[in-house]
């Protein structure tokens, strides 16, 4: 998703990789670093000359800090506090190719995303495989083509939302959660977190995959957006909507007994889930994706959601699973049919294994317990709070 660094425009969102400005999501209504409220240099260099007094050493009482605690995020601002968490989660993650089924299928090419944790004072490491996602046969992306051509008959109907979407979409997550940025500022925190996460696996799982774009298998597709300059496979857009929809669903959902009567609960996921597959689906109205792009990006996101929340101890360690996305068992005439990955009440994710799970989408247990982080659990029950009366 391009612009992910420079948010822009909607509910006060701006600035790198967080929240600045507006509403007081980065300090008071806008005030972040050194001159609060811009007051010229010299004018505060005069200023202290002229009200500090003579010396008088250490006045304040304040006591040395104590080292690594979570509750240190507070003193950081949200772009500060950004960097720390992204370190923490990304540090966990490893993507690999995995070209070990070439020698028996050359066809068959994968990429492998990893979590693996290391736990001082022990140097060894837990390792488990989270997600594999085998690229498709190229005659899979020719065929495809000609539903990206007829995909473009929309794009006079969708070019406002189309344009609007190019960046985070925070404006839609907006109307479906009464999402606000001044009641709301630890879970813009959280969802750009997730934005940011996503699309960093995202990125090296395109590069590894390698995967071409509609235009460039036929110029009349003419995108009516630039190309991004990364591959099609996944979708970094269907990768990052379904993971920010089921982060920010189970926050909402998870507030608990306390929740207040404005909470929009479980009953909001199948409109989450809903828009996450729209946006989607306007990339391929755009010219920019195969609906096969989407269906590796959807299983993708929702992974890396459910793998998030389990850092943020907002679900059970052992209770992830390892999921595979088979391009090659994805039958070349079809849609992104984004409803199979989930239950009939489109609010959950289809356990591993269930016999509703169409034959490209694969899961089993993940046999080793991912534990939380304190970082993350802090901004979790940070976001939390704001949700609840």
């Amino acid at each position: 998703m391009s612009g992910i660094s420079g948010i822009s425009g909607i509910s006060g969102i701006s600035g790198i990789s967080g929240i600045s400005g507006i509403s007081g999501i980065s300090g008071i209504s806008g005030i972040s670093g050194s001159g609060l409220g811009g007051a010229p240099l010299d004018a505060l260099i005069r200023h202290r000359e002229a009200i500090a007094g003579p010396w008088l050493g250490v006045t304040s009482g304040a006591n040395e800090l104590p080292p690594d605690k979570a509750e240190h995020l507070r003193r950081s601002p949200p772009d500060i506090r950004a960097w720390a968490l992204d370190q923490e989660v990304l540090s966990s993650l490893r993507v690999t190719y995995d070209g070990s089924g070439a020698a028996g299928n050359p066809a068959r090419h994968a990429c492998v995303v990893w979590h693996a944790e290391v736990a001082p004072p022990s140097t060894e490491a837990t390792v488990a495989k989270l997600v594999e996602i085998v690229r498709p046969p190229f005659a899979t992306f020719q065929a495809q083509l000609r539903r990206v051509e007829e995909y473009a008959d929309l794009r006079e109907d969708r070019a406002l939302e189309i344009a609007s979407q190019v960046g985070p979409q925070a404006a839609y997550w907006e109307t479906v959660l009464n999402l606000r940025p001044w009641q709301h500022p630890r879970t813009l925190e959280l969802a750009l977190l997730t934005l940011r996460i996503a699309n960093a696996v995202a990125q090296r799982t395109k590069l590894i995959l390698a995967c071409r774009r509609p235009v460039e298998l036929s110029a009349q597709i003419q995108p009516m957006l630039p190309t991004p300059g990364h591959g099609a496979l996944p979708s970094g857009h269907a990768n990052e909507a379904f993971a920010v929809a089921t982060v920010l669903g189970a926050l909402a959902s998870n507030a608990g007994a306390n929740a207040s009567s404005a909470n929009p609960g479980a009953a909001m996921m199948p409109m989450l889930y809903r828009q996450a597959a729209r946006i989607a689906t306007n990339r391929t109205i755009a010219g920019l994706h195969f609906p096969v792009d989407h269906a590796a990006g959807q299983m993708l996101g929702l992974s890396i959601a459910e793998y998030l929340l389990a850092r943020c101890g907002a679900a059970p360690g052992n209770g992830l699973a390892t999921w595979t996305f088979d391009g090659i068992a994805y039958p070349a005439d079809l849609e992104h049919e984004y409803d199979r990955q989930f239950d009939a009440t489109l609010s959950a994710r289809l356990a591993p294994g269930a016999a509703d799970l169409p034959a490209y989408v694969k899961g089993e247990a993940l046999g080793v317990a991912v534990p939380p982080s304190p970082l993350l659990q802090w901004l979790w029950a940070a976001a939390k709070a704001e949700w609840t009366a």
